[in-house]
Protein backbone atom coordinates (compact mmCIF):
# COMPACT_ATOMS: atom_id res chain seq x y z
CA UNK A 1 0.00 0.00 0.00
CA UNK A 2 1.19 3.53 -0.69
CA UNK A 3 2.55 5.74 1.96
CA UNK A 4 -0.16 8.56 0.95
CA UNK A 5 -2.94 6.09 0.74
CA UNK A 6 -2.06 4.53 4.42
CA UNK A 7 -2.01 8.17 5.74
CA UNK A 8 -5.33 8.70 4.26
CA UNK A 9 -6.91 5.47 5.64
CA UNK A 10 -5.75 6.61 8.67
CA UNK A 11 -7.19 9.95 8.84
CA UNK A 12 -10.27 8.76 7.86
CA UNK A 13 -10.42 5.84 10.97
CA UNK A 14 -9.12 9.32 13.37
CA UNK A 15 -11.62 11.20 11.50
CA UNK A 16 -14.91 8.19 12.40
CA UNK A 17 -13.53 7.87 15.63
CA UNK A 18 -13.85 11.89 17.27
CA UNK A 19 -17.22 11.61 14.98
CA UNK A 20 -18.49 8.39 16.50
CA UNK A 21 -17.26 7.20 19.45
CA UNK A 22 -16.05 3.75 19.40
CA UNK A 23 -17.62 3.02 22.75
CA UNK A 24 -21.10 4.46 23.55
CA UNK A 25 -22.59 3.81 27.00
CA UNK A 26 -26.52 3.65 26.87
CA UNK A 27 -28.09 4.44 30.47
CA UNK A 28 -32.11 3.97 29.90
CA UNK A 29 -34.72 4.60 32.35
CA UNK A 30 -37.27 7.31 33.87
CA UNK A 31 -35.23 9.41 35.99
CA UNK A 32 -37.83 10.59 37.76
CA UNK A 33 -36.10 12.16 39.43
CA UNK A 34 -32.35 10.84 38.58
CA UNK A 35 -31.20 10.67 42.18
CA UNK A 36 -27.59 10.11 43.61
CA UNK A 37 -27.72 6.17 42.22
CA UNK A 38 -28.51 7.46 39.26
CA UNK A 39 -25.26 9.87 39.07
CA UNK A 40 -22.35 7.51 40.43
CA UNK A 41 -23.46 5.17 37.88
CA UNK A 42 -23.09 7.61 35.01
CA UNK A 43 -19.85 8.71 36.66
CA UNK A 44 -18.29 5.10 36.95
CA UNK A 45 -19.38 4.55 33.05
CA UNK A 46 -17.86 7.91 32.28
CA UNK A 47 -14.46 6.72 33.66
CA UNK A 48 -14.18 3.48 31.81
CA UNK A 49 -11.65 3.61 29.33
CA UNK A 50 -13.41 1.85 26.81
CA UNK A 51 -16.67 4.04 27.06
CA UNK A 52 -15.77 7.35 24.82
CA UNK A 53 -19.27 8.74 25.24
CA UNK A 54 -21.91 7.94 28.03
CA UNK A 55 -26.00 8.61 26.91
CA UNK A 56 -28.60 8.95 29.14
CA UNK A 57 -31.76 8.22 27.68
CA UNK A 58 -35.08 9.50 29.52
CA UNK A 59 -38.49 7.76 28.35
CA UNK A 60 -41.03 10.00 27.28
CA UNK A 61 -43.67 8.13 29.86
CA UNK A 62 -44.91 10.57 32.85
CA UNK A 63 -44.01 8.95 36.34
CA UNK A 64 -46.74 8.52 38.72
CA UNK A 65 -46.00 10.10 41.97
CA UNK A 66 -47.46 7.00 44.71
CA UNK A 67 -51.10 7.65 45.95
CA UNK A 68 -52.07 10.37 43.60
CA UNK A 69 -52.96 11.17 40.33
CA UNK A 70 -50.06 14.08 39.73
CA UNK A 71 -47.16 13.03 38.19
CA UNK A 72 -43.38 13.93 36.68
CA UNK A 73 -43.00 15.05 32.95
CA UNK A 74 -39.45 14.00 31.05
CA UNK A 75 -38.54 17.85 30.98
CA UNK A 76 -37.91 17.01 34.83
CA UNK A 77 -35.93 14.80 34.52
CA UNK A 78 -34.14 16.66 31.77
CA UNK A 79 -33.84 20.24 33.89
CA UNK A 80 -32.24 17.91 36.97
CA UNK A 81 -29.59 15.94 35.15
CA UNK A 82 -28.38 18.87 32.61
CA UNK A 83 -27.52 20.17 36.84
CA UNK A 84 -26.05 17.13 37.86
CA UNK A 85 -24.00 16.36 34.52
CA UNK A 86 -21.89 20.20 34.45
CA UNK A 87 -18.39 19.31 33.85
CA UNK A 88 -19.06 15.73 32.61
CA UNK A 89 -17.59 16.24 28.93
CA UNK A 90 -18.50 12.54 28.10
CA UNK A 91 -22.23 12.67 29.12
CA UNK A 92 -25.29 13.52 26.67
CA UNK A 93 -29.21 13.30 27.24
CA UNK A 94 -31.78 11.94 24.76
CA UNK A 95 -35.55 11.35 25.29
CA UNK A 96 -36.67 8.82 23.84
CA UNK A 97 -40.48 8.99 21.72
CA UNK A 98 -41.35 5.78 23.81
CA UNK A 99 -40.09 3.21 25.80
CA UNK A 100 -36.19 4.23 26.66
CA UNK A 101 -34.93 0.35 26.64
CA UNK A 102 -36.43 0.26 23.11
CA UNK A 103 -34.60 3.71 21.98
CA UNK A 104 -31.36 2.06 23.34
CA UNK A 105 -31.77 -0.74 21.42
CA UNK A 106 -33.05 1.16 18.86
CA UNK A 107 -28.82 2.20 18.35
CA UNK A 108 -27.91 -1.36 17.21
CA UNK A 109 -29.73 -0.01 14.21
CA UNK A 110 -28.64 3.76 14.00
CA UNK A 111 -24.52 2.73 15.14
CA UNK A 112 -21.78 2.64 12.76
CA UNK A 113 -19.19 -0.06 12.04
CA UNK A 114 -16.44 -0.62 14.75
CA UNK A 115 -18.40 1.30 17.30
CA UNK A 116 -18.98 -0.94 20.43
CA UNK A 117 -22.09 -0.67 22.86
CA UNK A 118 -22.64 -0.43 26.59
CA UNK A 119 -26.16 -1.39 27.93
CA UNK A 120 -26.11 -0.29 31.85
CA UNK A 121 -28.04 -2.08 33.95
CA UNK A 122 -29.36 -2.23 37.55
CA UNK A 123 -29.50 -5.89 39.68
CA UNK A 124 -33.16 -6.10 39.20
CA UNK A 125 -32.55 -5.91 35.31
CA UNK A 126 -30.06 -8.69 35.31
CA UNK A 127 -31.81 -11.25 37.44
CA UNK A 128 -33.32 -13.61 34.59
CA UNK A 129 -32.97 -13.89 30.63
CA UNK A 130 -36.07 -12.34 30.25
CA UNK A 131 -35.68 -9.10 31.43
CA UNK A 132 -35.28 -5.69 29.34
CA UNK A 133 -32.11 -5.88 27.77
CA UNK A 134 -32.54 -10.13 27.59
CA UNK A 135 -32.13 -9.57 23.26
CA UNK A 136 -29.32 -7.90 23.73
CA UNK A 137 -27.02 -11.23 22.60
CA UNK A 138 -29.50 -12.10 19.58
CA UNK A 139 -29.20 -8.59 17.99
CA UNK A 140 -25.80 -8.27 18.63
CA UNK A 141 -25.43 -11.17 16.08
CA UNK A 142 -28.06 -10.16 13.77
CA UNK A 143 -26.46 -7.19 13.56
CA UNK A 144 -22.94 -8.77 13.87
CA UNK A 145 -21.73 -5.83 16.46
CA UNK A 146 -20.06 -6.09 19.72
CA UNK A 147 -22.36 -5.36 22.50
CA UNK A 148 -22.55 -5.97 26.13
CA UNK A 149 -24.50 -5.52 29.33
CA UNK A 150 -22.34 -4.00 32.07
CA UNK A 151 -23.78 -4.13 35.57
CA UNK A 152 -24.19 -0.95 37.82
CA UNK A 153 -21.63 -1.21 40.43
CA UNK A 154 -23.65 1.20 42.03
CA UNK A 155 -25.51 0.07 45.14
CA UNK A 156 -29.52 0.92 44.50
CA UNK A 157 -30.82 3.60 46.02
CA UNK A 158 -33.60 1.77 48.53
CA UNK A 159 -37.00 2.17 47.25
CA UNK A 160 -35.22 4.14 44.02
CA UNK A 161 -36.90 6.92 42.32
CA UNK A 162 -40.86 6.26 43.29
CA UNK A 163 -40.01 6.63 46.94
CA UNK A 164 -38.35 10.02 46.35
CA UNK A 165 -41.51 10.73 44.66
CA UNK A 166 -43.51 9.73 47.38
CA UNK A 167 -41.17 12.12 49.42
CA UNK A 168 -42.57 15.22 47.19
CA UNK A 169 -46.00 14.52 47.66
CA UNK A 170 -45.66 15.14 51.52
CA UNK A 171 -44.20 19.02 50.66
CA UNK A 172 -42.54 19.84 53.12
CA UNK A 173 -42.19 17.25 55.86
CA UNK A 174 -40.70 15.24 52.58
CA UNK A 175 -38.22 17.93 52.17
CA UNK A 176 -35.17 16.56 54.51
CA UNK A 177 -35.52 12.50 53.17
CA UNK A 178 -35.69 13.65 49.21
CA UNK A 179 -32.63 15.68 49.78
CA UNK A 180 -30.82 12.97 51.83
CA UNK A 181 -31.39 10.81 48.04
CA UNK A 182 -29.43 13.67 45.56
CA UNK A 183 -26.10 12.98 44.77
CA UNK A 184 -23.46 14.61 46.97
CA UNK A 185 -21.78 16.83 44.50
CA UNK A 186 -24.29 19.17 44.47
CA UNK A 187 -24.24 23.02 46.37
CA UNK A 188 -27.23 23.89 48.72
CA UNK A 189 -28.75 26.07 46.23
CA UNK A 190 -27.99 23.13 43.64
CA UNK A 191 -30.26 20.60 45.55
CA UNK A 192 -32.71 23.30 46.34
CA UNK A 193 -33.41 23.97 42.89
CA UNK A 194 -33.79 20.63 42.05
CA UNK A 195 -36.46 20.16 44.76
CA UNK A 196 -38.43 23.22 43.20
CA UNK A 197 -37.98 21.79 40.24
CA UNK A 198 -39.70 18.57 41.15
CA UNK A 199 -42.36 20.25 43.32
CA UNK A 200 -43.26 22.87 40.53
CA UNK A 201 -43.23 20.07 38.02
CA UNK A 202 -45.72 17.97 39.57
CA UNK A 203 -48.49 18.14 37.23
CA UNK A 204 -52.09 15.88 37.06
CA UNK A 205 -51.66 13.03 34.91
CA UNK A 206 -54.57 14.40 32.88
CA UNK A 207 -52.62 17.17 32.25
CA UNK A 208 -49.76 15.59 31.34
CA UNK A 209 -51.84 13.14 28.47
CA UNK A 210 -53.98 16.12 27.41
CA UNK A 211 -51.62 17.10 24.29
CA UNK A 212 -50.50 13.17 23.59
CA UNK A 213 -54.63 12.76 23.08
CA UNK A 214 -54.79 15.40 21.12
CA UNK A 215 -52.23 15.18 18.86
CA UNK A 216 -53.43 11.17 18.63
CA UNK A 217 -57.18 12.47 17.51
CA UNK A 218 -55.39 14.92 14.87
CA UNK A 219 -53.40 12.59 13.28
CA UNK A 220 -56.04 9.91 13.13
CA UNK A 221 -59.11 12.70 12.19
CA UNK A 222 -61.00 11.21 14.85
CA UNK A 223 -62.59 15.02 15.58
CA UNK A 224 -61.40 18.33 16.35
CA UNK A 225 -61.28 18.00 19.89
CA UNK A 226 -62.74 20.73 22.04
CA UNK A 227 -62.54 19.84 25.76
CA UNK A 228 -60.37 16.97 27.84
CA UNK A 229 -61.53 16.57 31.08
CA UNK A 230 -61.71 13.21 33.76
CA UNK A 231 -64.73 11.10 33.21
CA UNK A 232 -63.83 10.21 37.17
CA UNK A 233 -61.33 12.82 39.33
CA UNK A 234 -58.90 11.59 41.87
CA UNK A 235 -58.28 8.07 40.27
CA UNK A 236 -54.73 6.80 39.87
CA UNK A 237 -55.82 5.54 36.59
CA UNK A 238 -58.63 8.05 35.01
CA UNK A 239 -60.54 7.33 32.61
CA UNK A 240 -61.09 10.56 30.54
CA UNK A 241 -63.45 12.31 28.34
CA UNK A 242 -63.42 13.80 25.52
CA UNK A 243 -65.99 16.55 23.68
CA UNK A 244 -65.50 17.11 20.17
CA UNK A 245 -66.50 19.67 18.28
CA UNK A 246 -69.52 17.84 16.63
CA UNK A 247 -70.92 17.30 20.00
CA UNK A 248 -70.08 13.66 20.45
CA UNK A 249 -68.34 12.44 23.81
CA UNK A 250 -65.62 9.99 23.77
CA UNK A 251 -63.68 8.22 25.90
CA UNK A 252 -59.85 7.51 26.38
CA UNK A 253 -57.96 5.03 28.44
CA UNK A 254 -54.53 4.94 28.43
CA UNK A 255 -51.13 3.20 30.15
CA UNK A 256 -48.84 5.33 28.78
CA UNK A 257 -48.02 6.88 31.91
CA UNK A 258 -49.15 4.14 34.58
CA UNK A 259 -46.13 2.61 36.56
CA UNK A 260 -45.37 -0.84 35.73
CA UNK A 261 -47.03 -3.91 37.91
CA UNK A 262 -46.84 -7.24 37.40
CA UNK A 263 -50.43 -8.19 38.05
CA UNK A 264 -53.23 -6.65 40.37
CA UNK A 265 -53.26 -6.04 43.80
CA UNK A 266 -49.76 -4.24 43.61
CA UNK A 267 -49.67 -3.10 47.54
CA UNK A 268 -49.18 -0.06 45.70
CA UNK A 269 -52.58 0.04 44.00
CA UNK A 270 -51.12 0.01 40.77
CA UNK A 271 -52.70 -1.94 37.81
CA UNK A 272 -51.07 -3.63 34.74
CA UNK A 273 -50.38 -2.34 31.89
CA UNK A 274 -51.92 -4.88 29.84
CA UNK A 275 -55.05 -4.33 30.64
CA UNK A 276 -55.86 -2.12 28.22
CA UNK A 277 -54.81 -4.71 25.19
CA UNK A 278 -57.42 -7.13 27.15
CA UNK A 279 -59.77 -4.48 27.45
CA UNK A 280 -59.39 -3.83 23.38
CA UNK A 281 -59.48 -7.59 22.90
CA UNK A 282 -62.63 -8.22 24.90
CA UNK A 283 -64.67 -5.70 23.36
CA UNK A 284 -63.40 -6.47 19.28
CA UNK A 285 -64.22 -10.36 20.52
CA UNK A 286 -67.97 -9.29 22.30
CA UNK A 287 -68.60 -6.88 19.11
CA UNK A 288 -69.92 -9.59 16.82
CA UNK A 289 -71.61 -11.58 19.84
CA UNK A 290 -73.12 -9.44 22.02
CA UNK A 291 -76.93 -9.59 21.90
CA UNK A 292 -78.63 -6.38 20.86
CA UNK A 293 -80.69 -5.29 23.61
CA UNK A 294 -76.89 -4.85 25.72
CA UNK A 295 -74.42 -1.52 24.23
CA UNK A 296 -70.82 -1.79 25.10
CA UNK A 297 -68.08 0.21 23.86
CA UNK A 298 -66.83 -0.13 20.23
CA UNK A 299 -63.48 0.30 19.75
CA UNK A 300 -62.53 3.02 17.57
CA UNK A 301 -58.90 3.22 17.62
CA UNK A 302 -55.99 1.36 19.62
CA UNK A 303 -52.30 3.00 19.50
CA UNK A 304 -50.06 0.69 20.18
CA UNK A 305 -47.07 2.95 20.94
CA UNK A 306 -48.73 4.96 23.87
CA UNK A 307 -51.05 1.85 25.23
CA UNK A 308 -54.22 4.77 24.74
CA UNK A 309 -57.64 3.16 23.87
CA UNK A 310 -60.30 5.02 22.18
CA UNK A 311 -64.14 4.08 22.70
CA UNK A 312 -67.30 5.27 21.85
CA UNK A 313 -69.69 5.95 25.44
CA UNK A 314 -72.38 3.90 26.79
CA UNK A 315 -76.15 4.73 27.09
CA UNK A 316 -75.05 8.58 28.05
CA UNK A 317 -78.36 9.73 27.95
CA UNK A 318 -78.84 7.66 31.04
CA UNK A 319 -76.97 6.79 34.19
CA UNK A 320 -75.60 3.88 36.46
CA UNK A 321 -76.60 1.43 38.75
CA UNK A 322 -75.04 2.43 41.40
CA UNK A 323 -77.26 6.24 41.05
CA UNK A 324 -80.11 4.41 40.91
CA UNK A 325 -79.10 1.80 43.99
CA UNK A 326 -78.05 5.34 46.20
CA UNK A 327 -81.59 6.67 45.29
CA UNK A 328 -82.96 3.35 47.06
CA UNK A 329 -84.45 2.63 43.29
CA UNK A 330 -84.52 -1.54 42.65
CA UNK A 331 -86.26 -2.74 39.35
CA UNK A 332 -86.78 -5.89 38.87
CA UNK A 333 -86.99 -5.52 35.05
CA UNK A 334 -83.84 -4.23 34.89
CA UNK A 335 -82.36 -7.08 36.89
CA UNK A 336 -83.89 -9.44 34.14
CA UNK A 337 -81.41 -7.98 31.90
CA UNK A 338 -78.49 -8.13 33.92
CA UNK A 339 -79.71 -11.56 34.67
CA UNK A 340 -79.97 -12.39 30.88
CA UNK A 341 -76.56 -10.53 30.15
CA UNK A 342 -74.68 -12.92 32.87
CA UNK A 343 -76.00 -15.52 31.42
CA UNK A 344 -75.17 -15.25 27.83
CA UNK A 345 -71.68 -14.71 29.01
CA UNK A 346 -71.03 -16.91 31.07
CA UNK A 347 -72.64 -20.34 28.80
CA UNK A 348 -70.94 -19.61 25.68
CA UNK A 349 -70.95 -22.13 23.44
CA UNK A 350 -67.87 -20.93 21.53
CA UNK A 351 -64.71 -20.96 23.05
CA UNK A 352 -63.39 -17.50 24.73
CA UNK A 353 -59.57 -16.20 23.95
CA UNK A 354 -57.35 -15.71 26.67
CA UNK A 355 -57.33 -12.40 27.31
CA UNK A 356 -53.82 -11.95 29.00
CA UNK A 357 -51.22 -14.06 27.31
CA UNK A 358 -52.43 -17.33 27.64
CA UNK A 359 -54.50 -20.03 29.38
CA UNK A 360 -52.11 -20.30 32.58
CA UNK A 361 -52.21 -16.47 32.76
CA UNK A 362 -55.76 -15.90 32.47
CA UNK A 363 -55.84 -18.62 35.49
CA UNK A 364 -53.43 -16.98 37.45
CA UNK A 365 -55.06 -13.34 36.65
CA UNK A 366 -58.49 -15.09 38.02
CA UNK A 367 -57.13 -16.63 40.95
CA UNK A 368 -55.37 -12.85 41.81
CA UNK A 369 -58.71 -11.21 41.29
CA UNK A 370 -60.72 -14.23 43.74
CA UNK A 371 -58.22 -13.76 46.24
CA UNK A 372 -58.47 -9.95 46.37
CA UNK A 373 -62.31 -9.75 46.44
CA UNK A 374 -62.17 -12.68 49.82
CA UNK A 375 -59.32 -11.43 51.42
CA UNK A 376 -60.12 -10.68 55.54
CA UNK A 377 -60.33 -6.60 55.72
CA UNK A 378 -57.87 -5.29 58.43
CA UNK A 379 -60.12 -2.36 59.69
CA UNK A 380 -63.65 -4.79 60.14
CA UNK A 381 -63.00 -6.56 63.02
CA UNK A 382 -64.50 -10.49 62.69
CA UNK A 383 -64.78 -13.27 64.14
CA UNK A 384 -62.04 -15.98 63.27
CA UNK A 385 -64.71 -18.60 61.69
CA UNK A 386 -65.34 -15.82 58.49
CA UNK A 387 -61.58 -15.59 57.55
CA UNK A 388 -61.83 -19.27 57.29
CA UNK A 389 -65.01 -19.07 55.61
CA UNK A 390 -63.57 -16.97 52.97
CA UNK A 391 -60.70 -19.11 52.70
CA UNK A 392 -62.86 -22.32 52.10
CA UNK A 393 -64.46 -19.59 49.33
CA UNK A 394 -61.70 -19.38 47.64
CA UNK A 395 -61.09 -22.75 47.44
CA UNK A 396 -64.15 -23.90 46.63
CA UNK A 397 -64.65 -20.86 43.89
CA UNK A 398 -61.19 -22.23 42.45
CA UNK A 399 -62.40 -25.84 42.04
CA UNK A 400 -65.76 -24.69 39.87
CA UNK A 401 -63.72 -22.59 37.99
CA UNK A 402 -64.49 -23.54 34.14
CA UNK A 403 -64.18 -21.36 30.56
CA UNK A 404 -66.27 -18.66 29.46
CA UNK A 405 -66.87 -15.07 29.43
CA UNK A 406 -66.16 -13.54 32.87
CA UNK A 407 -66.37 -9.76 33.75
CA UNK A 408 -64.81 -9.94 37.25
CA UNK A 409 -65.75 -6.25 37.34
CA UNK A 410 -69.34 -6.52 37.53
CA UNK A 411 -70.30 -3.61 39.92
CA UNK A 412 -73.50 -1.58 39.59
CA UNK A 413 -70.89 1.25 38.55
CA UNK A 414 -70.28 -0.62 35.59
CA UNK A 415 -73.67 -1.20 34.65
CA UNK A 416 -75.35 1.51 32.97
CA UNK A 417 -79.65 1.85 32.28
CA UNK A 418 -81.74 4.12 30.22
CA UNK A 419 -85.18 3.84 28.81
CA UNK A 420 -84.32 1.28 26.24
CA UNK A 421 -81.98 -1.25 27.99
CA UNK A 422 -78.50 -1.70 29.82
CA UNK A 423 -74.89 -1.42 28.97
CA UNK A 424 -71.64 -2.53 30.58
CA UNK A 425 -68.91 -0.75 30.75
CA UNK A 426 -65.02 -1.28 31.61
CA UNK A 427 -64.06 -4.82 30.44
CA UNK A 428 -60.29 -4.45 31.42
CA UNK A 429 -60.25 -7.18 34.27
CA UNK A 430 -62.83 -10.01 32.05
CA UNK A 431 -60.78 -13.25 32.05
CA UNK A 432 -61.95 -16.62 29.39
CA UNK A 433 -61.85 -18.56 33.03
CA UNK A 434 -63.71 -17.87 36.14
CA UNK A 435 -66.35 -19.42 38.56
CA UNK A 436 -70.40 -17.70 37.48
CA UNK A 437 -71.16 -17.25 41.15
CA UNK A 438 -68.38 -14.66 41.34
CA UNK A 439 -69.85 -12.23 38.93
CA UNK A 440 -73.44 -12.69 40.35
CA UNK A 441 -72.43 -12.88 44.02
CA UNK A 442 -70.20 -9.82 44.42
CA UNK A 443 -72.84 -7.74 41.90
CA UNK A 444 -75.86 -8.98 44.33
CA UNK A 445 -73.22 -8.19 47.56
CA UNK A 446 -73.89 -4.38 45.78
CA UNK A 447 -77.90 -5.10 46.12
CA UNK A 448 -77.65 -6.13 49.64
CA UNK A 449 -75.71 -3.15 50.84
CA UNK A 450 -77.52 -0.34 48.94
CA UNK A 451 -80.72 -2.48 50.12
CA UNK A 452 -80.04 -2.38 53.57
CA UNK A 453 -78.34 1.62 53.26
CA UNK A 454 -81.55 3.08 52.06
CA UNK A 455 -83.87 0.80 53.74
CA UNK A 456 -85.35 -0.40 50.59
CA UNK A 457 -84.75 -4.57 51.76
CA UNK A 458 -88.29 -5.24 50.52
CA UNK A 459 -87.50 -4.01 46.76
CA UNK A 460 -84.19 -5.04 46.65
CA UNK A 461 -85.05 -8.38 47.72
CA UNK A 462 -87.53 -8.60 44.96
CA UNK A 463 -84.89 -7.77 42.58
CA UNK A 464 -82.45 -10.32 43.83
CA UNK A 465 -85.05 -12.91 43.72
CA UNK A 466 -85.83 -12.52 39.84
CA UNK A 467 -82.14 -11.92 39.06
CA UNK A 468 -81.50 -15.52 40.92
CA UNK A 469 -84.42 -17.00 38.77
CA UNK A 470 -83.80 -15.78 35.60
CA UNK A 471 -80.30 -16.87 35.73
CA UNK A 472 -80.93 -19.93 36.79
CA UNK A 473 -83.53 -20.58 33.84
CA UNK A 474 -81.57 -18.96 31.55
CA UNK A 475 -77.88 -21.22 32.25
CA UNK A 476 -79.70 -24.44 33.25
CA UNK A 477 -77.59 -27.21 34.69
CA UNK A 478 -75.40 -25.52 38.19
CA UNK A 479 -73.28 -27.17 40.48
CA UNK A 480 -75.35 -27.98 43.72
CA UNK A 481 -73.18 -25.46 45.84
CA UNK A 482 -73.70 -22.47 43.14
CA UNK A 483 -76.37 -20.88 45.55
CA UNK A 484 -73.90 -21.15 48.62
CA UNK A 485 -71.21 -19.68 46.83
CA UNK A 486 -73.17 -17.13 45.09
CA UNK A 487 -74.61 -15.48 48.69
CA UNK A 488 -71.16 -16.11 49.90
CA UNK A 489 -69.43 -14.23 47.61
CA UNK A 490 -72.22 -11.47 48.19
CA UNK A 491 -71.59 -11.71 52.19
CA UNK A 492 -67.52 -11.25 51.61
CA UNK A 493 -68.76 -7.73 49.22
CA UNK A 494 -70.79 -6.14 51.72
CA UNK A 495 -68.27 -6.85 54.12
CA UNK A 496 -65.63 -5.00 51.86
CA UNK A 497 -68.29 -2.23 51.38
CA UNK A 498 -69.01 -2.11 54.77
CA UNK A 499 -65.70 -1.43 55.88
CA UNK A 500 -65.15 1.71 53.00
CA UNK A 501 -67.69 3.80 54.38
CA UNK A 502 -66.53 5.83 57.51
CA UNK A 503 -69.58 8.32 57.71
CA UNK A 504 -70.68 8.42 61.31
CA UNK A 505 -74.69 8.01 60.92
CA UNK A 506 -73.82 4.56 58.96
CA UNK A 507 -71.32 3.38 61.53
CA UNK A 508 -74.09 3.31 64.06
CA UNK A 509 -77.07 2.52 62.16
CA UNK A 510 -76.31 0.40 59.18
CA UNK A 511 -73.00 -1.13 59.63
CA UNK A 512 -73.89 -3.94 62.33
CA UNK A 513 -77.14 -5.31 60.89
CA UNK A 514 -74.79 -5.66 57.71
CA UNK A 515 -72.25 -7.47 59.11
CA UNK A 516 -73.90 -9.77 60.80
CA UNK A 517 -76.35 -9.82 57.31
CA UNK A 518 -72.54 -10.75 55.76
CA UNK A 519 -71.43 -13.02 57.89
CA UNK A 520 -74.56 -15.63 58.02
CA UNK A 521 -73.83 -15.53 54.37
CA UNK A 522 -70.35 -16.53 54.54
CA UNK A 523 -71.37 -19.09 58.06
CA UNK A 524 -73.90 -20.90 55.62
CA UNK A 525 -71.44 -21.23 52.64
CA UNK A 526 -71.52 -24.97 52.41
CA UNK A 527 -67.56 -26.41 52.53
CA UNK A 528 -65.91 -29.24 50.95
Amino acid sequence: MLESELKAKLGMAAAFSCQHPLGVALFPGAFRPPHKAHFETVQYLASRPDVDEVVIIITSRSRQVPGTNLALAPSVAQQIWNIYLQGLDKVRLEVAPGSAVKHALGYFNRSRVGQRLFFCAGSKDLESDTGRFSRIRELSDHFDMVASVIPSPVTPLRGGATSIRAQLAKGEEGFEAFMEALPGHLTTEQSSQVWRICRQGLLPMTALAEERIRQLFQQEKLGHVVTIESAKSGKTDEVLKVGLESGEQIFVKTAHDTPKAAHWGNPTGLKPRRRVYVERTALKWLASQIPEEVEVPRVIKFDNATRTLVLTGVLLDGESLQQQMEKGRFDSEIASKIADFLAFCHRFSKPVPAFWGGEDADYDHWRTLLHLSTAALEDVSLPERIALCQSDLQRDSLRASRPGFFHLDFTPQNIRLNANGIGIIDFECCCSVGDSAFDLGCLLGHYWFWGMTTLSERACQNSVETMMDRYRRQVGDLDPKWVGRVYAFAGATVLRLSGLEKRQWFERRIKPRLLMWAQDQLDNHPSG
